[in-house]
């Protein structure tokens, strides 16, 4: 699989993330652009004690193979904290994002964890993406039916049902 880099994808936010993250917010924003995954992922990363956090601003702007690579950093070093912003920005790249975490369902890696790589492709789908019938739909089907863990074979088939309701 070839990843490609879409400088678009997640530049509409990254003036107001960056004022959030400087602590220069204008209060004329309204309220549903504070509202926006790029937005809360650096409010929750302005709390983080990881010596090195991932820049926000920059994850935000980053095409899906750099945020790949900077997530994978983070978890090696220990230092992901509020997993879920990240990976909602992940999850803006939509079935690519999805297709993306296919190798990491299918080997377990300390990296990138494939109880990660399922939260990833359900949040492509409840952003409204149909990833059935995709080689990620597969690849979380074969960790629901084969994985050593019962844990993570229920959480495979959690996903099974959400990405099933999104027709």
């Amino acid at each position: 699989m070839r990843i490609t880099c879409d400088p678009s994808v997640g530049a509409a936010d990254s003036h107001l993330v960056a004022e959030i993250a400087t602590g220069r917010v204008r209060k004329s924003y309204p309220y549903d652009l504070i509202k926006s995954s790029a937005v809360w992922a650096c409010l929750l990363l302005a709390a983080s004690c990881c010596s090195a956090p991932i820049d926000p601003v920059g994850f935000s702007q980053a095409c899906i193979a750099e945020k790949l690579k900077e997530l994978e950093g983070a978890n090696a070093k220990g230092c992901l904290e509020y997993k879920a912003g990240f990976f909602n920005l992940l999850a803006e790249h939509g079935l690519e994002a999805a297709q993306a975490m296919v190798p990491y369902l299918q080997i377990r890696r300390r990296e990138f964890p494939p109880e990660d790589a399922l939260t990833v492709v359900l949040y492509v789908s409840l952003k409204g993406t149909d990833v059935r019938g995709t080689e990620a739909a597969l690849a979380v089907q074969e960790l629901a039916d084969r994985s050593d863990s019962a844990s993570l074979r229920s959480e495979a088939r959690q996903v099974l049902v959400e990405i099933a309701r999104r027709r």
